[in-house]
């Protein structure tokens, strides 16, 4: 995935009903994406509120974890991933490493965090 610069939900789920329907993902494993500025937009962070693991490498663009979209970017934001265990960042030049995003973002639960 060399090329990749964004996924828009649109294009992952054809059913608008279910288009930001990410509640059951438990995994996110992203590596070798070097046109990939940002992971997640904010709409859909708020939605992974079981999300237990979060590794992303050798992403030499990545920015941020969590990018705006323009629509929730007008809102002062907080959203928490509650389930994460397990956070691994490596090679990630380009990440602005005092916060995965810009915004206000806690979990409570990280009991593995590797950089």
């Amino acid at each position: 995935m060399l090329d990749l610069e964004m996924i828009w939900p649109n294009q992952l789920c054809k059913d608008p009903q279910k288009m930001f329907s990410f509640q059951k993902l438990s995994s996110v494993v992203v590596h070798h994406c070097m046109s990939l500025k940002y992971l997640f937009l904010v709409s859909i962070a708020k939605s992974l509120s079981e999300l237990e693991k979060l590794h992303v490498h050798y992403c030499e663009v990545l920015e941020e974890i969590v990018g705006d979209d323009h629509e929730e970017a007008k809102v002062a934001d907080t959203f928490v991933f509650p389930q994460v265990t397990s956070l691994k960042l490596g090679y990630l030049p380009r990440l602005k490493v005092k916060t995965l995003y810009h915004g206000v973002h806690t979990s409570k639960n990280v009991g593995h965090v590797w950089f």
